[in-house]
């Protein structure tokens, strides 16, 4: 009975997705579908550029069932026929760039080129480790471009602060500003390049640096909870609203960020001082994984619903 329910559902999404590429035929397109080489699963959320023979060049990001397009019909550019670069990248997979040549099949309801891609798992890199006491500057570190989390502590009785620099000295981040010991983390995005953290502390302190890149997550409802500045696990979220009910007994800033998983702001949840309980719904545009970035005092909650 199983394997009857799965070969009904993997029908209905390939026959959704064959009606999704007879209504691109309508105008000139080209499109396709983004994959993982080990599971056939879609890749939600993975950009393909493209760059052509004539110096034409366009991005774009594939939607749910890891469909993409470069439409006309939308005011997109397509590639020239030819030979054309294509390049593509999601969060957790190597960067794919393949040659391939483009000719478009002409028929009388307008002119189409399907192009498929695979993406291969990238593996996950070992954390970065820093420790020391007092004010210090770590060495340069090599971060490659998207989400990374921060988790620090520090045992001191006075101001905690650091900084993310990059290598031309501007600062890119304050990732925590406390007083006494601190035990917590957080989570941004950023380009690829080498960085280093400049400390200021007066106790012993711990940095740990990840760059997670998780092909799948839990979906929701989900409830979290915690104590102080923290990041949440990830979670995935499918296009359309979400409902997030959130609460603190603090008496210090109480605010909530939501991140993709390439480490984009998407929304401020909640920005307020002090105790707080209350909700806020919000759309979602691209199905996808996301997570929290927690600034609080106190202990919290958070629940998604969608």
């Amino acid at each position: 009975m199983m394997s009857l329910l799965r070969l009904i559902s993997k029908t209905r999404y390939w026959v959704a997705l064959v009606v999704v590429g007879l209504a691109l035929l309508v105008a000139g397109c080209t499109w396709g579908i983004v994959t993982d080489s080990q599971t056939g699963q879609a890749v939600p959320g993975a950009q393909i550029t493209f760059h052509d023979s004539q110096g034409g060049s366009a991005s774009t990001l594939a939607g749910g069932g890891g469909l993409y397009a470069f439409d006309v019909a939308k005011g997109q550019p397509i590639p020239a026929k030819g030979i054309v670069t294509y390049e593509v990248t999601a969060p957790g997979y190597e960067p794919l760039s393949v040659q391939r040549e483009v000719a478009y099949d002409d028929n009388a309801s307008g002119a189409s080129h399907v192009q498929h891609f695979s993406l291969v798992t990238l593996a996950a890199a070992a954390p970065l480790e820093f420790s020391g006491s007092g004010q210090q500057a770590t060495q340069l570190f090599p971060l490659s471009e998207g989400l990374v989390i921060f988790h620090m502590t520090h045992t001191g009785d006075r101001n905690f602060a650091i900084w993310l620099l990059d290598d031309r000295g501007r600062r890119i981040d304050l990732l925590v500003n406390e007083i006494g010991p601190f035990n917590g983390s957080t989570a941004i995005g950023v380009q690829a390049g080498s960085y280093l953290l400049d400390i200021s502390a007066d106790g012993a302190w711990a940095v740990s640096i990840e760059q997670p890149y998780p092909a799948t997550a839990p979906p929701v409802p989900q409830t979290f909870t915690g104590q102080g500045q923290q990041v949440s696990p990830m979670f995935a979220l499918q296009q359309g609203l979400v409902r997030f009910a959130m609460s603190h007994n603090g008496d210090r800033n109480f605010a909530i960020w939501l991140l993709d998983q390439r480490g984009n702001r998407i929304d401020l949840l909640v920005n307020e001082i002090g105790q707080f309980s209350g909700s806020k719904a919000i759309g979602i545009t691209r199905a996808g994984i996301y997570l929290l970035d927690i600034a609080a005092d106190g202990n919290w909650t958070v629940t998604v619903e969608q």
